[in-house]
């Protein structure tokens, strides 16, 4: 029942936090039985519902998916949460009385049980983060070095300008929306995701 949805977005975000994870609803607990589900409560929680009630507690954004299924004529379903590139999923506020969700905290996914994250995850956590952030910026500069700088340009995805030696270019917001990035290496005329030629 998503009205007490606090525990599950507790859930989800120990898991990102972690390697990602899935809840599936249908399973018994003790013992771990294939029930199915006994209501629509599932399928009648709009997405957006889902999405607004993580996104008011934590930040970065939670990227997670949800499915039915169906095995042996019983209705199952899952709740995917994606291992978050930018952890730690962090809460941003206490939420009713602070029992599942409390502001400032960092939830993680040990063996069986979700709980706030202890030192070692954490510590392991930042340095990860740190060795991304560094690695990101070697990137940058190797490319850099590859191009020269007289022929560099910088997109500010933040404020939509094109900066290089020339000038800065400013691209309007209804036109940034529409923006397609494709993988080097990729690129197809005609089979290739849609681009737009500037």
């Amino acid at each position: 029942n998503w009205a007490s949805w606090e525990k599950y977005g507790r859930t989800l975000a120990a898991f990102a936090n972690n390697q990602g994870g899935y809840i599936i609803f249908g399973i018994g607990n003790r013992p771990r039985q294939l029930l199915g589900m006994s209501n629509t409560n599932f399928d009648d929680v709009a997405p957006e519902q889902i999405t607004s009630d993580l996104n008011s507690a934590f930040a970065p954004e939670l990227k997670w998916e949800a499915k039915t299924c169906e095995i042996n004529g019983k209705q199952f379903g899952i709740l995917y949460v994606d291992e978050c590139l930018a952890k730690p999923i962090i809460a941003k506020k206490t939420i009713r009385d602070g029992k599942d969700i409390k502001e400032g905290e960092i939830y993680y996914r040990y063996r069986a049980k979700s709980e706030r994250i202890k030192y070692a995850e954490l510590a392991a956590i930042i340095e990860a983060r740190q060795k991304q952030n560094l690695e990101s910026w070697l990137k940058f500069i190797e490319r850099t070095a590859r191009v020269g700088v007289d022929n560099a340009a910088l997109i500010d995805l933040l404020e939509g300008t094109i900066s290089g030696p020339g000038g800065t270019l400013v691209i309007s917001e209804e036109l940034l929306e529409k923006i397609k990035f494709i993988r080097e290496g990729q690129f197809k005329r005609r089979e290739g995701e849609p681009t737009l030629r500037l």
